[in-house]
């Protein structure tokens, strides 16, 4: 049987060790959640936590708008007002090209996506997003000629990429601790949300003239909804401690995780890791 070289059994150790050490310090920052949310319970209507479960609601908005696009084109693309409107059949190459340029549009904001969630703060990232978004709605359900159409599709998957880009992670960062896992995971269900709506919407339109434009017109409602409401939301408090704004985010942390008092258990115990957690980012980079 072959042995294995002292080399290799030192690195597997090492591996195992790094393993083990992460694992000791997942545990004891759940231990340490879990005393903290103990100390201090949160009253599931109370008006921080209504107020939040607003905040949430608008985030798990974002996700809405690829679900809803994903139903809408294969319903519109049946429907023969939208084929005589662009001279298509419903198949074909150019079918295709238009059902994929909205992911070709996805893609080519990934360079923005980082740029803004980090630089400008989830909000505006979010707010840039969802007025793209308008963009390329009415740009697409004026179209008359296919290249309208086409660019406008970009445009919108352009927006959509954005705007999802801060939605989870502002929807998590603001949740409450004793529920992250649940209101974070409400985010992916809206998108069924977006679905859903969509398919109702081509259904209820489907034998008028303008079959097609209606459902394209309503996929504004929900991003004009959230451009609307999220600048007057809190920003993330993890992105203002990692911009020096430390204050401003325990304020936050307390409004809405501590009942208005800066000293909760779970407002302390969530803002000192963060800003730790900054602390030593910044040394590193030193």
């Amino acid at each position: 049987m072959a042995s294995i070289p002292e080399n290799d059994l030192k690195r597997m150790d090492s591996v195992a060790d790094e393993k083990f050490h992460d694992t000791r310090e997942i545990n004891a920052a759940s231990a340490a959640l879990g005393a903290a949310v103990a100390q201090q319970k949160p009253k599931l209507l109370s008006p921080s936590m209504l107020r939040l479960y607003v905040i949430m609601g608008i985030g798990y908005l974002v996700s809405t708008m690829n679900g809803f696009d994903s139903s809408l084109m294969g319903a519109i693309n049946a429907m023969k007002p939208y084929q005589e409107t662009f001279g298509l059949d419903g198949a074909g190459s150019t079918t295709g090209i238009i059902f994929i340029i909205y992911q070709i549009g996805q893609i080519a904001s990934f360079p923005f996506c980082g740029l803004f969630m980090d630089g400008l703060g989830r909000r505006w990232c979010i707010f840039i997003g969802c007025a793209i978004v308008l963009v390329g709605t009415a740009i697409q359900g004026s179209a008359n000629h296919l290249g309208q159409f086409i660019g406008g599709r970009f445009i919108l998957g352009f927006g959509a990429s954005i705007a999802s880009a801060a939605g989870p992670a502002y929807t998590v960062e603001l949740a409450h601790p004793a529920y992250r896992g649940t209101m974070a995971g409400m985010y992916n269900n809206f998108w069924w949300v977006g679905n859903i709506i969509a398919g109702w919407t081509t259904y209820g339109t489907n034998l008028t003239s303008w079959a097609w434009r209606v459902p394209t017109i309503v996929q504004a409602g929900i991003p004009a909804v959230v451009l609307a409401c999220i600048m007057f939301f809190p920003e993330s408090p993890r992105w203002l401690i990692h911009h020096d704004r430390a204050e401003e985010a325990l304020a936050i942390f307390a409004k809405y995780h501590g009942e208005g008092d800066p000293n909760s258990p779970p407002v302390q115990l969530q803002y000192h890791e963060i800003v730790e957690e900054h602390q030593a980012r910044r040394d590193e980079n030193h």
